[in-house]
């Protein structure tokens, strides 16, 4: 009896629950339709139906930590002769990148607080990459927001078992891939642009795992890796035709294989108890006296007492310590970091932050 947004109450509530949480994206305007709509909006759903769909899902979940961010449209493709989704022409009709900012903002302006995820396009110039995989255009025509610290774009990437890419059958292969996957998307990272997330990337079967798919996967795994990517792994569930999913058929049965292959490569839960990451539990009461400014971490606290302060990356490792302030950080490497402040060798206060 519930309607569609109340059942999306009870999954963020629930995810809540379980300290999940939650990038909402539009997939499609009607049901299943990703496969026709190149462009974010229809002959059914206008481009400011869209947006205002947005902003009242921005206003709903406002003040919900669990709702981190959107991904505002998903795969958008075609080519520039089609009328598909194109990056940079002002052609507001097919032009991505514009509507993709108009709306980015818009949501912002309903919720400060979300991440906009902005996907690349299939077409770029003459070159074409995987639907919403393309991302050369951000050289030259970068998304603006209101807070430019919100801006994540977003790729996909698949391997030959989803289609048979040129670059999947040269010789070079798989070493071709870096350069490949720099052109199309890794260049925003290097350049310290903006984060990228790899919103979709997947594989089948063991067989595949064990032949070219599984060489292309296994070298994506290690490149992210590299690079502090962020990803999210498609899919969960067992019915995607190209990759399955993460459980068997049944809708139970763990694929293990897929969990043990990714395993390695996933970012320990935050304030994990496991032995590859410290527990930073404070001492006392929190009084918040580090503060981020730029690349730069300060101390306004009390100077009573041995001062000391960790950074410590993702897998709980001390990468530096430091007894003075102000801390600069700008020489770090790109990836998510737990400032942890001692007195007299107690915990108290800690600061997350993001090196881009």
């Amino acid at each position: 009896g519930l309607s569609t947004l109340q059942m999306l109450d009870k999954i963020i509530g629930y995810a809540k629950e379980l300290g999940l949480v939650i990038i909402l994206d539009n997939h499609s305007r009607e049901p299943d339709g990703y496969m026709n709509e190149k462009l974010w909006y229809t002959d059914k759903t206008s481009e400011k139906l869209w947006i205002d769909d947005w902003v009242m899902l921005a206003d709903r979940y406002k003040n919900n930590p669990t709702v981190i961010g959107v991904d505002l449209d998903n795969e958008p493709h075609g080519k520039t002769a089609d009328g598909g989704s194109i990056w940079g022409t002002g052609d507001t009709l097919h032009d991505w990148n514009i509507a993709a900012q108009k709306c980015g903002n818009a949501v912002l302006a309903a919720n400060p607080d979300l991440l906009i995820i902005v996907e690349g396009v299939e077409q770029y110039g003459s070159t074409t990459y995987w639907w919403g995989g393309n991302l050369r255009g951000v050289s030259t025509y970068p998304i603006t927001l209101t807070n430019q610290d919100k801006l994540v774009y977003s790729a996909h990437e698949y391997g030959p078992e989803v289609f048979q890419q040129t670059w999947f059958d040269d010789s070079s292969f798989p070493d071709n891939m870096e350069s490949i996957w720099n052109a199309a998307f890794g260049y925003i990272v290097k350049d310290n642009t903006a984060p990228i997330l790899i919103g979709e990337f997947g594989i089948k079967d063991t067989s595949s795992y064990n032949g070219k798919t599984g060489t292309w996967f296994k070298t994506l795994l290690e490149y992210m890796s590299k690079l502090s990517y962020s990803w999210t792994f498609w899919c969960f569930n067992p019915n995607s035709g190209d990759t399955g999913g993460l459980l068997s058929y049944d809708w139970l049965t763990v694929e293990q294989w897929k969990v043990d292959a990714l395993k390695t490569y996933c970012a320990p839960l935050i304030n994990s108890t496991s032995s590859t990451r410290q527990r930073i539990v404070l001492t006392s009461k929190a009084v918040h006296s580090l503060v981020m400014k730029k690349n730069v971490i300060e101390y306004n606290g009390k100077s009573t007492g041995n001062i000391k302060v960790d950074i410590i990356n993702l897998n709980g490792k001390v990468i530096r310590s430091e007894t003075s302030f102000p801390v600069n950080v700008a020489h770090v490497a790109s990836g998510v970091y737990t400032a942890v402040l001692y007195r007299n060798a107690q915990i108290v206060d800690k600061l997350q932050f993001t090196r881009y």
